[in-house]
């Protein structure tokens, strides 16, 4: 039965398109008019992973999954501990629960958890090829290039001035080194993940 259910054609690609699509609308309505939140990768990926969706473009997809889908998990880690403990493991949600203000508390919580993860559950079963990596390196250099451009440094949007949650490890060149590192560090091992997840499903057919 859940064969079934994950078995994804083309009528699921357009209805994910969609579904992307309306979450990117949640984002606008829920955010400020703080230009500054739209370059953070989770505020403005829905946009990206619907248009890969409704090109039915598997590559695309996977490679804008590699550059967020560890950090996600690692936000929804932390935003779990702290709503049942109150305990913050990677201090990178504590502002969720500090500024309960109605649906702008409920966009980084939805993004964070239907994003990457909706989008990797829709395709774990297709192979991330090479393909993918080229999608990821060519997205961080969009990513890299606006906030350095548009965004203000103080904010450090995207962690390109210092890592998030851990500023103290920050060294010197740090922000020249991003881009090695986010693909070093995110988007390999998580173009590993994927192909795990896909030779999971293989045996299993």
């Amino acid at each position: 039965m859940f064969d079934k259910i994950k078995t994804i054609n083309y009528l699921d690609y357009k209805l994910a398109g969609f579904f992307f699509i309306l979450l990117q609308v949640f984002v606008i309505l829920g955010n400020s008019i703080d230009y500054n939140v739209y370059f953070w990768y989770c505020n403005h990926i829905s946009l990206f992973f619907a248009v890969a969706f409704f090109m039915k473009n598997n590559d695309m997809i996977k490679g804008l999954i590699n550059v967020g889908f560890i950090l996600q998990f690692l936000w929804a880690i932390d935003f779990i501990i702290a709503l049942f403990f109150d305990v913050y493991i990677f201090n990178v949600t504590r502002y969720v629960f500090e500024d309960l203000s109605g649906i702008a508390t409920l966009v980084p919580i939805f993004i964070h958890l239907l994003t990457t993860n909706v989008a990797l559950y829709l395709t774990y079963d297709k192979k991330p090829t090479r393909k993918a990596l080229i999608y990821s390196l060519i997205y961080m250099i969009f990513l890299y290039g606006i906030t350095l451009l548009f965004a203000l440094p103080s904010r450090n949007i995207n962690c390109v001035y210092e890592i998030c949650g851990l500023t103290s490890l920050t060294f010197p060149g740090y922000t020249l080194l991003w881009l090695a590192i986010v693909f070093l560090v995110i988007v390999l091992p998580t173009q590993g993940i994927q192909y795990l997840l896909y030779k999971y499903k293989s045996k299993k057919k």
